[in-house]
């Protein structure tokens, strides 16, 4: 019964469509509405929080020791040079990702 009913309203609402004149309507209530302020200081106040905190809690040590520990073994494994070139390229690109999201306001 619904399917019917829906149909038959679709049917009627296309045949009776028609468009209503812009004529500026639109670009004047855009023009009226307020601006909007980004507010991104509080995105540096808690970057900078963040960082402080990663910092006083000595969780930086536990990184820069899990990457040194990869990248000596990877310098150390036994394969081609190529995958250890790869290797050492992710974490460069792993760094300047995180470099870029912290950094670059466009970002966010």
């Amino acid at each position: 019964m619904n399917d019917h009913f829906d149909n038959t309203l679709h049917e009627l609402l296309a045949k009776h469509k028609t468009e209503i004149p812009n004529n500026g309507f639109s670009d004047n209530v855009l023009k009226k509405l307020p601006l909007t302020h980004r507010h991104t200081w509080i995105l540096y106040v808690a970057y900078t929080l963040g960082i402080l905190v990663f910092v006083l809690s000595g969780s930086y040590a536990l990184i820069i020791k899990r990457v040194s520990l990869f990248v000596l073994y990877v310098s150390t494994c036994n394969v081609p040079s190529i995958f250890s070139v790869i290797a050492m390229l992710s974490v460069v690109m792993i760094y300047w990702i995180l470099a870029k999201i912290t950094y670059d306001e466009n970002f966010v």
